[in-house]
């Protein structure tokens, strides 16, 4: 019987979520109502609306997802950390938070994370500008497909979903939209050993976010992403590059690079230590601290 609720419980929270994701894209659908950036950000009202696109914005505004890999895996992780973006004009402190849930051991696990609050300083036409501003909410949904099998690498899908949640100012820090994305995401493994193993993986698939201006309703863009990850014993490197290709060409061809190291310091604490750099479209360099707990269930 307590198996039988508890079934019917992870069933009615995809359920929600499910339903939660589609809400959410009905009313991205419609933009009646909608506030433009030229009525936040301008006084002005012919001044032309703010461009939203990863060049033309603060650096959490709109990030290229990153590879996850092609398992579901049933831990669940919390992580805890901070990030500091900088180029020549510009640096932002930013803190990051992060749960991983799996909702069905191995099958179906949900994800939110977030940027609860960063803190900014510019230079815009010789004024040094700052101020602060609270993140958006994301929300992703994993399933997996191929586990285990003979020939084909493991594989799983991914349905994310960016809220509308972050704060509305005059310095374009975010983008006061939703965004939405579908992707697969595989690993294979080049070799495994006792202690040691190497996994090439990838993704690719669909990403698209919310305009408001009177032009376009939205950018649609192509997803993808490679990656090697190498694991010894509890401690790991990985190198990944992703992007996602817009179709307005208006800096909205981000390409992403990042590296990170992982070093495990006491039981199932992690410490991570993450480098990123803006190839294209995304003028920053980035340093990722990060705390992460792992509850193996």
């Amino acid at each position: 019987m307590l198996q039988f609720l508890f079934r019917s419980q992870q069933q009615s929270l995809i359920l929600v979520m499910m339903l939660l994701f589609m809400s959410v894209r009905l009313i991205a659908q419609n933009s009646e109502g909608l506030i433009s950036y030229s009525s936040i950000s301008n006084t002005d009202p012919s001044a032309p609306d703010v461009i939203t696109s990863p060049q033309e914005m603060g650096p959490n505004a709109l990030p290229v997802p990153e590879v996850f890999g092609g398992k579901v895996g049933d831990s669940l992780v919390i992580d805890v950390g901070a990030s500091y973006y900088f180029n020549d004009e510009s640096k932002t402190i930013s803190s990051i938070a992060r749960v991983y849930f799996p909702v069905v051991k191995n099958k179906v696990a949900l994800e939110v994370w977030a940027v609860p609050l960063e803190s900014y300083e510019y230079d815009s036409s010789g004024n040094k500008i700052s101020g602060s501003a609270n993140g958006d909410f994301y929300v992703n949904t994993y399933f997996q497909i191929i586990e285990g099998h003979r020939i084909l690498p493991d594989m799983l899908g991914r349905v994310g979903l960016k809220t509308a949640s972050g704060s509305i100012d005059q310095d374009a820090r975010y983008t006061d939209a939703p965004a939405y994305f579908f992707d697969l995401n595989f690993s294979q493994k080049l070799f495994h050993k006792p202690m040691s193993s190497l996994s090439v993986s990838g993704m690719y698939g669909f990403y698209c976010w919310q305009l408001l201006n009177d032009r376009f309703n939205q950018n649609d863009a192509h997803l993808w992403g490679i990656g090697l990850d190498y694991h010894y014993r509890s401690s790991f490197a990985k190198a990944s590059l992703r992007s996602f290709n817009g179709y307005i060409d208006n800096g909205d061809k981000p390409v992403v690079g990042r590296i990170a190291l992982g070093i495990p310091l006491w039981n199932n604490l992690l410490f991570e230590l993450e480098g990123e750099h803006g190839f294209q479209d995304f003028p920053y360099n980035g340093i990722f601290t990060r705390l992460v707990y792992t509850i193996n269930r």
